[in-house]
């Protein structure tokens, strides 16, 4: 129900890269990266760069309003689904590679505005763009507190994705702000 409504032309054009992101790192990675119904995650997205052009600034702003809103009242543990459809069947035409920093090849989306007005698909060449936040909207309860104390324990506390609202707001943002241009 949520792809449908959130990859509106999935009917029109196949999706071929499905996200969901949260900011962290622990445990964030998908095994089936072949298969085309995968939905990724953050480990996964790492080699992606989203260059939306014009609309970048508008699309941070409206996802920092967002997950500030959701940490103003407590929420915590949502994802920024994000699906990347290949208008043409060649995906390669569509994708410029670049080198990154530690010489891995990552890819390179380009995008920009479909149509008038508020949209949240965007388009550029064959190239189309979804997104919107999504999963379960958690309270930050005292038993979510005892959960990230126990897991802190394992693990780099700032990596955990069961973390204070405020906190995760902010690393999901700055996350995605990372692969925007």
């Amino acid at each position: 129900m949520v792809m449908k409504n959130v990859c509106v032309s999935e009917l029109d054009h196949p999706v071929h890269h499905r996200f969901d992101l949260k900011g962290s790192v622990i445990g964030r990675k998908t095994t089936k990266k072949n298969d085309s119904q995968s939905i990724l995650k953050d480990e996964d997205f790492s080699r992606f760069m989203l260059a939306l052009g014009p609309k970048a600034k508008p699309f941070l702003d409206q996802l920092r309003r967002d997950t500030d809103f959701l940490a103003s009242i407590g929420l915590m543990d949502y994802s920024l689904f994000v699906s990347i459809h290949y208008l043409n069947e060649c995906q390669n035409s569509h994708e410029e590679f670049f080198s990154k920093a530690d010489g891995e090849i990552g890819h390179f989306v380009s995008m920009s505005p479909v149509g008038g007005g508020e949209n949240e698909e965007l388009l550029r060449g064959n190239v189309l763009y979804s997104f919107g936040i999504i999963d379960f909207f958690t309270k930050y309860t005292v038993k979510k507190k005892v959960e990230h104390f126990l897991k802190a324990i394992v693990y780099d506390s700032e990596g955990i994705s069961c973390t204070n609202p405020t906190y995760y707001a902010t690393r999901l943002y700055e996350f995605i702000r990372s692969h925007v241009l």
